[in-house]
């Protein structure tokens, strides 16, 4: 990895929350180090009792353990972590490369495997890898998934082949309105101070904005509520 690219790197693994979990002193000191050389934010527990003890503190964007542990094994801990918060990713730290090992840390879920002795570039690309996986999670975040297969991302609409549509800036508007409450239905009125921001109320815009919407998408996305207003048809 090129200077200019570590430094991008850290520029997003700063500001994340990491539990690191190993029992072996020697081995937590030099691991510890390696790892603040990306993070900024590291706790530490010295086995899997602790660890979680911990997560019931904090949320944790990344956990890294170890997996043969007193009290609690690596393992068992991330079971307890992945019900409460599917979100955080999981890496283990193992000596060993037993297919028993690694088929329970594919089960319960993880986002990485390291075998101990590891080097910086496989540190350092495994690093990469989970960077990149918490920013597509926090995108999903935003998406909204519609009827029929379609679903917006906040700024553009997918068909169920995923294919964007085109969409002016108004539909645009009115489907980032619409998408911001589950359950909610706008007024007409809404709808014409979020898009037009003017206080003149003309129903007829928003009835030929939802209509040219209509016709050109293969499904009715937006529901009409009599005398209410209009909804997205949520999946």
């Amino acid at each position: 990895m090129n200077k200019d690219d570590y430094y991008a790197l850290l520029a997003q693994t700063k500001k994340l929350n990491i539990l690191y979990v190993e029992d072996n002193q020697d081995v937590r000191a030099q691991t510890l180090k390696m790892l603040q050389n990306y993070f900024s934010n590291i706790d530490v527990a010295e086995d899997g009792k602790e660890g979680l003890r911990a997560f019931e503190k904090r949320a944790y964007d990344i956990v890294f353990t170890d997996i043969e542990m007193p009290k609690m094994d690596g393992i068992s801990m991330l079971e307890h972590f992945k019900a409460k918060s599917p979100n955080t990713l999981f890496v283990i730290f193992s000596a060993h490369s037993h297919t028993d090992y690694f088929l329970k840390s594919i089960k319960v879920g993880i986002d990485g495997y390291i075998i101990k002795p590891f080097d910086i570039a496989q540190i350092e690309t495994l690093i990469k890898e989970l960077v990149e996986k918490l920013n597509m999670l926090e995108k999903s975040k935003d998406i909204v998934y519609l009827q029929d297969g379609y679903h917006f991302d906040g700024v553009v609409l997918y068909d169920k082949e995923g294919n964007a549509i085109k969409l002016t800036k108004n539909e645009q508007l009115l489907f980032k309105l619409l998408s911001s409450s589950r359950n909610g239905v706008f007024s007409a009125m809404d709808i014409e101070n979020y898009i037009f921001e003017d206080i003149e109320t003309d129903n007829k815009r928003i009835r030929n904005l939802v209509y040219r919407l209509r016709n050109k998408l293969d499904t009715d996305l937006i529901e009409s509520v009599y005398n209410v207003g209009y909804k997205l048809k949520m999946k």
